[in-house]
């Protein structure tokens, strides 16, 4: 196939985005678009990145997701990530809840930030001690993208629940 001069130099630019990390379709298409290249060559450009295997948005979704989860992000949070990056991935609730990694990543935020909120917890009275750590470490893995019910049974699995406090 011969590729016309605004092609090779568009293809030139995507190369050089790609060196440094994988992109979305969408990524590349939007870079493009904003380093002034018509549609035609845009069209061209990402027909050849695909063929030769450049970019693959499904790949680049399960790389994202395992990238994500290891950075201790939740499904919702990645979800949004995923939508704003432009990649269309259908993914359920529960693709994550058989998911071991995720959950022991979970279970290793709640373990490190239990003890971290501890530590600077000023109550003296262990019954608000733990609802104050609960209620600390609730508002960081939900701002993590984690959903209310997944921490919920996390903590009750690991014993450290506060509803007796009541």
């Amino acid at each position: 196939m011969n590729l016309g001069e605004d092609c090779k130099k568009a293809l030139k630019y995507c190369f050089f985005l790609l060196k440094y990390r994988a992109r979305s379709e969408d990524e590349i298409v939007s870079r493009l678009k904003k380093k002034g290249y018509d549609e035609d060559t845009i069209k061209e450009a990402i027909s050849y990145l695909r063929r030769q295997g450049y970019i693959n948005d499904e790949k680049f979704a399960e790389t994202f997701i395992a990238d994500s989860i290891n950075k201790g992000w939740g499904k919702l949070k990645i979800a949004f990530a995923l939508k704003k990056l432009g990649v269309k991935v259908d993914f359920d609730r529960s693709d994550f809840a058989g998911n071991e990694i995720y959950r022991e990543r979970l279970r290793n935020l709640i373990k490190i930030k239990s003890v971290f909120y501890g530590k600077k917890s000023k109550q003296i009275d262990t019954c608000r001690r733990r609802k104050d750590i609960f209620s600390k470490l609730m508002s960081f893995l939900l701002s993590r993208g984690f959903e209310y019910e997944e921490i919920n049974a996390e903590i009750e699995a690991m014993g450290m629940d506060v509803s007796e406090c009541e």
